[in-house]
């Protein structure tokens, strides 16, 4: 991926720092890019690896900003990335949707019953 150079000479830093988007990349510098969106988002967000633990973590961070902005569309699509990221994680220990819905469904049924 080549690297994108704004005018100052600046390189983006995206992939070195972790972050989703740089400031480079948004354009911005200075005290104007606190007031700059980072794609659909209000804040970074660090990226996560697909299959670990990291990627749900990226997911949930970016589900708790589109509950901040309140924006029911953004929320599903987060959801729906969630699903996704929990599902390569659990296969990365040889677990499927199915397995984890079996054991969240005992864990539902020994919190009903009040035993565990």
């Amino acid at each position: 991926m080549a690297k994108i150079i704004d005018v100052t000479g600046r390189k983006c830093d995206c992939r070195l720092d972790g972050q989703q988007v740089c400031d480079v990349c948004q354009g911005v510098t200075g005290q104007e890019k606190d007031k700059v969106l980072y794609g659909y988002h209000t804040v970074k967000i660090s990226k996560g690896v697909l299959g670990q633990s990291s990627k749900i973590q990226e997911e949930l961070d970016e589900l708790q900003d589109a509950e901040r902005q309140a924006t029911k569309i953004l929320i599903h699509c987060e959801l729906a990335d969630l699903w996704g990221a929990l599902e390569a994680c659990a296969a990365s220990y040889g677990l499927t949707m199915e397995d984890l819905k079996a054991m969240a469904n005992l864990t539902k049924n020994a919190f009903q019953t009040g035993e565990r």
